[in-house]
């Protein structure tokens, strides 16, 4: 099966992708947790929002006539979409994690998963998008980092 995607149809991919971990992060807030805890998880939603945006402002600006994604790189999107990456029902991926440390587990797969779709990305996106798409990848790391201390908080305690 060959898949061919335009920009427009990865940059939504990548909205999907933010709305998902908003919508991960503001529903596991609502478990019972410290209120550092939950404000992190707020925290973590707000940036998945304001990364939301920003690939909607890409998508707003794209030139006409960018060529469509094809052959490997369209098969690897494809693979991504297939997969866990765009799963979209935060309740039920909360519903699969029995402890807070579970959730946060599972956090650290989801922004894994985003930093490998958007590493595949690089070379799809508009040069004049790079480095936002570079610094929204940071930022998911950034949320790897805050969210393995989190976790390595919690197996001290």
């Amino acid at each position: 099966m060959s898949a061919t995607f335009t920009a427009a149809e990865i940059l939504e991919m990548a909205q999907q992708l933010e709305r998902n971990g908003a919508a991960f992060y503001s529903a596991a807030a609502m478990l019972p947790a410290t209120s550092a805890r939950r404000r992190t998880l707020v925290e973590l939603a707000a940036w998945e929002e304001q990364h939301e945006k920003v690939f909607a402002e890409m998508q707003t600006s794209l030139a006409a006539g960018l060529p469509a994604l094809g052959g490997e790189a369209a098969l690897y999107v494809q693979a991504l979409v297939d997969g866990h990456v765009f799963e979209s029902n935060a309740h039920e991926l909360l519903s699969r994690c029995q402890t807070v440390q579970d959730v946060l587990r599972t956090a650290i797969r989801l922004e894994k998963d985003s930093i490998v779709f958007y590493v595949g990305l690089q070379d799809t996106i508009a040069p004049a998008h790079r480095d936002q798409l570079e610094e929204i990848i940071r930022q998911e790391m950034r949320h790897i980092a805050v969210l393995t201390n989190e976790l390595a908080v919690m197996k001290a305690a």
